[in-house]
């Protein structure tokens, strides 16, 4: 994965979904909070220009010397602002993770979540301010 830094801010309050590398989970008892740092995962076009402009970018010359730009796996995660939130899950939140050597996804548990959660991309659904999902995003 490949990451910038602009300190761009992101509101963690806002109802809706969001990508976020989890830092931290911590369980104290039924509660469950995690540290997210907000990014955005661009394909396609987006992901090369976000990635050139970073310097991140890799190319290929073809026959007749003509560059042609690429990102490994066609995404790029874009991270603007490196704030790290702490948010809490609510009783119910529901934990979705990819299940060990596949692309399936599965629902799971917070303890799960803590064992696994490193180096990889989720998207959030948070309502005012409290997580109800946690999905796993597959990147190859």
């Amino acid at each position: 994965m490949l990451f910038i830094n602009n300190n761009v801010f992101a509101q963690s309050n806002a109802a809706g979904k969001q990508t976020a590398l989890i830092t931290a989970v911590s369980i104290t008892g039924t509660v469950v909070t995690i540290d997210a740092d907000f990014v955005q995962m661009l394909t396609g076009k987006a992901a090369i220009k976000a990635a050139k402009k970073a310097g991140e970018a890799e190319y290929d010359l073809n026959k007749k010397g003509d560059t042609t730009w690429y990102v490994p796996n066609d995404y790029f995660v874009l991270n603007e602002n490196t704030k790290v939130r702490q948010l809490t899950l609510s009783a119910n939140a529901q934990i979705f993770l990819i299940k060990e050597g596949t692309s399936s996804i599965a629902k799971s548990n917070a303890v799960k979540l803590k064992r696994s959660f490193e180096g990889k991309l989720f998207t959030l659904t948070i309502i005012n301010n409290t997580v109800t999902v946690i999905t796993e995003i597959y990147t190859p």
